[in-house]
């Protein structure tokens, strides 16, 4: 169909078009969210709160890695934490994690205090 010709109901051209094919609906995801790290971004998200001011990103961060080092929770080299989010006002931080298991095995350390 030429560019800028008129299409009525479900991609047909409209009334006196002359061809009644119809264009089958589709839709993807764009490339950003077609990997598993953006269609797992919030079961790879964990909230911390009472995080006070003086307690910075990078210290809690180290904090977590160690803690779930050694209570087996880390599954790759390297610290599973992504990335961060602090909230000072609001006092919290959210932690992204690379997987969703390394996530359940940081959620099983609820109740541990920095």
């Amino acid at each position: 169909m030429p560019q800028g010709a008129a299409q009525g109901q479900a991609g047909q051209p409209a009334a006196g078009g002359g061809n009644s094919q119809q264009f089958p609906f589709s839709y993807s995801l764009p490339s950003a969210f077609s990997s598993s790290l953006g269609t797992t971004l919030y079961a790879r998200r964990i909230y911390v709160g009472g995080v006070q001011p003086h307690m910075s990103e990078n210290a809690l961060k180290d904090f977590l890695y160690d803690i779930l080092k050694k209570s087996g929770g880390v599954l790759d080299a390297g610290n599973p934490i992504i990335g961060s989010s602090k909230n000072t006002e609001k006092k919290f931080v959210f932690f992204e994690f690379r997987s969703v298991e390394e996530t359940s095995a940081a959620i099983q350390l609820d109740g541990i205090r920095f």
